[in-house]
Order: C-alpha cells, then sequence, then structure tokens
C-alpha cells in the first residue's frame, strides 16, 4: 500500500490516494484529498517534500519514519 506526502502553506500532510493540488487564486495553494490522521510537520520530511509536488511513499516504511 502506498502514502502520498504533499506539503502546503498548513504544513505537510499524509494522503491515501493521490491529492489534487487546488489553485485558490488569490489564496495560497492546497492540497486536498482522503487524508490520514498523521502529523509529520517539523520532520525530516518537511525538508525532503517539494512544494507543488507529492511524494509517493510505501506505508510501512513511512510509519516507521513517521513514529520515529
Amino acid at each position: 500500500m502506498k502514502v502520498y506526502l504533499a506539503k502546503d502553506w498548513r504544513g505537510c500532510h499524509v494522503f491515501a490516494e493521490p491529492p489534487i493540488l487546488m489553485k485558490c487564486g488569490s489564496m495560497p495553494d492546497i492540497w486536498t484529498g482522503y487524508k490520514l490522521p498523521f502529523n509529520i510537520n517539523n520532520s525530516f520530511y518537511e525538508d525532503e517534500i517539494p512544494r507543488g509536488k507529492y511524494l509517493e511513499r510505501n506505508i510501512m516504511w513511512s510509519i516507521v519514519h513517521i513514529l520515529k
């Protein structure tokens, strides 16, 4: 199973399906989709995730790194 990591102005997020980047006109862009309840802000992922793109990761690898 895969998870998808994305970053926007609200922070970093973990999604169960590929997220969609919503263009909000004068507001900052925001990622939407089925979000999982993991908080990965202030982790090593924050520097790894480029803005405007998402990363695909294996769920087991991601859970181990999130729980560290």
